[in-house]
């Protein structure tokens, strides 16, 4: 899932039009995602993608009418984001995650 921050408020209609599935600029179709609103922020919300295309949080928000200031992922699959991994690092990936993430 992402965290992401918009420019404005993420609205009742953002939260339905990304449930539903939005299609993008392209004429590229979104599958629905599920949305989640930060009850401390009006303009931060909890995004879970169930595909994934090329910078499609960003696309998605620009289709609503919206841009993002801040955008961070948080999990991939079973993956979970490290917490004590400084930002702009990295480690290899156990045999056991690799395995988790084929699955998924």
């Amino acid at each position: 899932y992402y965290v992401v921050k918009l420019a404005e408020r993420f609205g009742e209609n953002y939260e339905r039009l990304f449930r539903e599935g939005i299609t993008l600029g392209n004429g590229e179709s979104c599958l629905p995602a599920a949305v989640r609103c930060c009850p401390d922020s009006e303009n931060i919300a909890f995004i879970e993608l169930f595909e994934g295309k090329y910078h499609q949080v960003k696309r998605m928000v620009h289709s609503v009418g919206s841009c993002v200031l801040y955008l961070k992922r948080m999990s991939m699959g079973t993956l979970k984001l490290d917490e004590n991994l400084p930002a702009g690092s990295y480690r290899p990936l156990t045999k056991e995650e690799i395995g988790e993430l084929k699955e998924s």
